[in-house]
């Protein structure tokens, strides 16, 4: 039963409840009254068997009266056996439910009076029911229980359909782990949710990417294409099986069909999209030719040019683009000046469906695809794709729609042809088998060719700018032009003797798998290594390989060729560093101002309904959560403005340690909740510094909430402050026993998104923000993991234990 029924109902019978006692007082008076009364309880017992509920009047013993006979069909005691006092309530109910019945009474008798509470009872057959129980506590003026109003339900049926949506979701769980093929699931925002084990090896994934774009994990050839799976079903395709192929994070490629099919909740909306990887590489490795000529088809189509718009109510149009003229005739200005609206061109027969399809958007996702024909100028017919948005204004009411036009009549013909290519494709299949094993051949007397003209192209192996070399099967380097003497630092090839790969390669890793590639494949191309030149100079370089094979085919040495990438290297490093930084801030500072306007709607009236309800009153109540709800995300807001920098600032002057007490001052209670003890060192007669110290605050915060995380319980934080006069700066130190950051990831700490967290339990914003105001104070903040013995004796003099190796950061601001 909802609330607000509940709400009624009790409502219902206090009413009949005064109605009864106002005519017991006066039952003396007539037979007449004595008459009415008897209707009155005729009519409540009317009440109490058409509502789907047992109302019931209990008292503190556990003793219970029934007016409602229903509870014989809930119990199969009849309500005589409780009115009675022959039987007590907590005679039923489930013995390892008591104790939490009796919680539930406790704690509503404490807040409101009212309470729901879900338990088993032992009916007289032995079987166990769930109930639901709703009521309130009824008090007299000293605050002592007279008795509890309330209603039962029921809730059985409700708890074994929930039990088994349960069972059910586990055997979908077995199913999806233990999948012959390669399964994956992607939200709407192409975000990579879930792919189980068949996946992982199919392609080389890792756990850490999920959460990640799927196209920035495994980048395929229909990515950022109207022939992406993904795309399609979001465009509302039932299902997709298509054949294609991509590249492994190992670098090599794998061939599959791909089936996709929507995920929907409840109400038929797609979440997101289900894909089968079924890996058909082996069979598919001769079809590459008929792979690229599909590609460029798929290429062809991705490049069809679209016109942008921006329309209203009464199908007018505003057009930035004069491609519109090319596409229907008309000029942009005869739309723009309202002469002509979408609405003429639009061919009569196709008006309707396409009002509908824009109706069932505004009812729902505001986004919509719709195609239809337009008549141009000249009076040709045309085929529109039409790809919107529906924006709304402040008052939740239709503004205008902003979307691309695409002329896809040629398509439409295309995909009529489509099936006679594909039949002619199929015919050069068998062409190309036949090609295949000419070929074959060719590639032969090729090879011969080839041994024959090796000195023809020894001054090739002289003069290349890149380094070239042969090993033996023990990686020895037997042969080296002069680039790869230059390069690794040696004089001579004499200088060189007796120098492996292995000495080579930094990485010993690298130098193994580089060894086990060309054994099992034969071949290694373009693979990235570092290289330790003899000076100890460290090189990037990209190798592409052959293995040398004897007569018996066995592994002999291998012969290729390495081009130092260093310098490209950090050049391709520093931009795409500074792409994702720009990009990142750029969808902060979006994300924050399209929350902003809102929030403050929903606080601003938040406020003002206050006023309007008495003090104490439960709806005051409510509209409190609501403003102090609000103020969080309001503050979820501004550390998106910090990151992006557009926040407001406050400069002043600041000392540093009385923020940093009014910090502790709130935060040092919940601390030692943890055990967790703070130690101060606070320099004195600390010089200002000028800065916004609300933003300052926020730092010193995080601080403690990582410290807090990372200690979780019985440990210590120490706090630091000095003046550093030759620098000219003030050094604040947080330290802490906790767990402390693995090596491999205290560079990424500072990332914005970057967490460790489970899903759900951080932004990874907080030490992007921490970032961000350091540096627009002027200052740099810097992370020692683990703590040297000189900090680890700062903090032995807390109350807590020492856990784990710590972590401190150390923050430097110049004074004013």
């Amino acid at each position: 039963m909802k609330d607000a029924d509940y709400s009624q109902l009790q409502e219902k019978i206090k009413r009949l409840e005064e109605e009864v006692l106002k005519l017991k007082s006066e039952i003396s008076s007539s037979r007449l009254i004595e008459e009415a009364l008897k209707e009155s309880f005729n009519n409540c017992e009317l009440l109490l068997n058409t509502i789907p509920g047992v109302v019931y009047k209990g008292y503190e013993n556990w003793e219970v009266d029934f007016l409602d006979a229903k509870i014989e069909m809930l119990t199969g005691y009849p309500k005589e056996v409780f009115n009675s006092r022959r039987m007590k309530w907590s005679d039923l109910i489930v013995e390892d439910d008591i104790h939490a019945v009796k919680g539930a009474t406790r704690k509503a008798l404490k807040k409101d009076r009212s309470y729901l509470r879900e338990y088993r009872i032992r009916i007289r057959n032995g079987q166990t029911r769930w109930i639901q129980d709703r009521g309130t506590i009824v008090c007299d003026s000293s605050g002592a229980i007279q008795h509890l109003s309330g209603v039962f339900f029921d809730a059985t049926e409700r708890k074994q359909a929930k039990d088994e949506i349960t069972r059910t979701k586990v055997e979908l769980e077995q199913i999806f782990r233990t999948a012959a093929d390669g399964m994956r699931v992607v939200d709407k925002e192409f975000n990579m949710l879930r792919v189980n084990e068949t996946f992982v090896n199919m392609f080389g994934v890792k756990e850490e990417d999920l959460g990640k774009k799927c196209y920035e994990i495994l980048s395929g050839p229909l990515c950022h294409t109207p022939e992406c799976p993904v795309q399609r079903i979001l465009r509302g395709e039932d299902r997709i099986e298509m054949e294609t192929e991509r590249q492994r994070m190992d670098g090599t490629r794998v061939q599959y069909i791909l089936t996709a099919t929507p995920f929907r909740n409840e109400r038929g909306e797609i979440l997101g999209v289900v894909e089968n990887f079924k890996d058909i590489t082996d069979r598919k490795r001769m079809e590459e030719s008929l792979a690229r000529s599909e590609a460029n088809y798929r290429l062809l189509l991705s490049t069809i040019p679209s016109i942008v718009f921006k329309g209203y109510e009464d199908w007018s149009v505003d057009f930035l683009d004069p491609k519109i003229e090319k596409l229907t005739g008309y000029a942009k200005e005869d739309f723009n000046s309202r002469k002509l609206n979408w609405y003429d061109i639009v061919v009569e027969e196709d008006i309707q469906p396409i009002k509908e399809l824009f109706k069932k958007a505004l009812e729902t996702e505001k986004v919509y695809l719709r195609e239809y024909r337009i008549r141009t100028k000249s009076g040709d017919v045309r085929w529109i794709r039409e790809r919107s948005q529906i924006v709304l204004d402040e008052e939740g009411k239709f503004d205008y729609v902003s979307g691309i036009f695409a002329d896809i009549t040629e398509m439409k013909l295309m995909s009529q042809q489509l099936e006679s290519s594909h039949k002619e494709l199929e015919a050069r299949y068998q062409e190309i088998n036949e090609l295949n094993a000419n070929l074959e051949m060719m590639v032969q007397l090729r090879t011969a060719e080839l041994v024959n003209s090796e000195k023809k192209y020894s001054r090739l192996f002289e003069d290349s700018k890149d380094m070239v070399y042969i090993c033996n099967e023990n990686g020895e380097i037997m042969e080296i032009n002069p680039s790869g003497l230059e390069l690794l630092g040696y004089d001579s090839r004499e200088d060189i003797q007796h120098v492996t790969l292995e000495d080579v390669f930094r990485n010993p890793d690298d130098a193994r798998n580089y060894r086990q590639t060309l054994e099992n494949q034969g071949f290694i191309k373009d693979y990235e290594v570092e290289f330790k030149r003899k000076d100890g100079g460290i090189l990037n370089m990209l190798i592409t390989a052959n293995a040398i094979l004897d007569e018996s085919g066995e592994f002999a040495g291998c012969e290729g060729i390495a081009k130092n990438v260093t310098e490209l290297r950090r050049v391709t490093e520093g931009l795409m560093e500074s792409q994702k930084m720009a990009t990142v801030g750029q969808l902060a500072a979006g994300v924050a101002h399209e929350i902003n306007t809102p929030l403050q709607v929903i606080l601003t009236n938040a406020q003002l309904l206050a006023d309007d309800f008495p003090e104490k009153s439960e709806a005051l109540e409510d509209l409190k959560l609501i403003e102090a709800q609000a103020k969080i995300c309001g503050r979820i807001v501004a550390d998106l403005l910090l990151y992006s920098r557009e926040g407001e600032r406050i400069i002043g002057s600041i000392d540093m340690n009385q923020i940093i007490e009014e910090v502790l001052a709130v935060m040092e209670h919940s601390l030692s909740m943890d055990r967790i003890y703070i130690t101060r060192n606070f320099a004195s007669h600390l010089p200002s510094i000028s800065g916004d110290s609300e933003k300052l605050k926020q730092v010193y915060i995080n601080m403690l909430n990582n410290a807090h995380d990372a200690i979780s319980s019985d440990g210590a934080i120490a706090i630091t402050t000095h003046h550093d006069m030759d620098a000219g700066e003030i050094v604040i130190s947080f330290m802490d026993s906790g767990r402390g950051i693995p090596a491999g990831i205290i560079s990424k700490i500072f990332d914005p998104f970057f967490t460790t967290k489970r899903v759900g339990e951080g932004t990874g914003l907080g030490l992007s923000v921490t970032f961000g105001i350091i540096k627009d104070h002027g200052g740099h903040i810097e992370v020692e993991s683990p703590l040297s013995d000189e900090r680890l004796k700062i903090l032995e003099t807390g109350e807590g234990a020492r856990r784990g190796p710590g972590t401190a950061f150390i923050i430097h601001l110049p004074t004013t």
